[in-house]
């Protein structure tokens, strides 16, 4: 158990279809190494000893919670697909009240080592932020949101490449949507975010601007290893997955939930 000032809530977002994947099958439960992504996600939550794990379900939510039927998660039904937001907003009823933090995992993934999910959260403890955003830098950010930082590096805000501009579509630094937020200051903000965007839907990222705009610590940590930070959107992005879980194997570091 963490320390009552340290109490931990994980919530992992494994609601969506993943069109991508060229299959019928929701995109978490596709097989990595014989077993279904979204039990490494839950499996690495229960390492760095996740007060409580919270899934949000949606596409083949029934075979979602059968193949995570052994493992100690609370489940939330998103039914319509309107963004992360709204993903997130389907588990505040399991919130209300809570003065811990929050952890915000994507289902889709799998590598995050419990050793890079531990520093991250002990970062945001330390450093006393509102939320924490673990960031990558990648050669070749294409498809992924892109975080923009003032000229002394705080963070504004992120923006998704669908409604970025040329300018910021050059930017390296990206969002692997892995969040600590308090829990508090989420549920306030959560209230606050509209679908101002082209998809119409409502943002997890967006409350980033609005914790900042009223002056609340935003903290943008970079992850060590960029590789781990990978989402599966596709069977490419899958076989380079288990290329990496393999090369770990091989040279003694791979991951503690295997």
């Amino acid at each position: 158990m963490n320390d009552v000032e340290q109490r931990l809530t994980t919530l992992i977002l494994a609601a969506g279809k993943g069109t991508r994947m060229q299959s019928d099958l929701a995109k978490v439960l596709h097989p990595l190494h014989n077993r279904p992504m979204i039990q490494y996600v839950v499996a690495t939550a229960m390492a760095i000893r996740s007060d409580r794990i919270v899934v949000i379900v949606g596409h083949q939510t029934e075979d979602v919670r059968r193949a995570l039927k052994s493992y100690p998660v609370i489940f939330a039904e998103q039914k319509d697909q309107l963004g992360t937001g709204h993903a997130v907003m389907q588990a505040v009823p399991f919130l209300e009240g809570a003065d811990d933090n929050m952890l915000v995992l994507a289902g889709d993934t799998p590598l995050l080592t419990a050793a890079t999910l531990k520093k991250f959260v002990f970062e945001h403890h330390r450093l006393q932020a509102a939320v924490s955003i673990l960031t990558a830098k990648m050669n070749e950010p294409a498809g992924l949101g892109r975080i923009i930082r003032t000229k002394e590096g705080q963070i504004i805000r992120i923006v998704e490449e669908k409604d970025a501009t040329d300018e910021e579509r050059e930017i390296k630094e990206i969002n692997t949507s892995t969040y600590c937020f308090h829990t508090p200051l989420l549920m306030e903000a959560l209230k606050k975010i509209k679908p101002m965007n082209k998809q119409g839907e409502y943002y997890l990222t967006d409350t980033i601007g609005i914790l900042r705009d009223q002056g609340d610590r935003i903290e943008g940590i970079i992850a060590t290893d960029p590789d781990e930070t990978i989402g599966i959107n596709t069977l490419a992005h899958l076989a380079t997955a288990e290329a990496w879980i393999d090369a770990r194997k091989k040279d003694g570091s791979h991951l503690s939930v295997i």
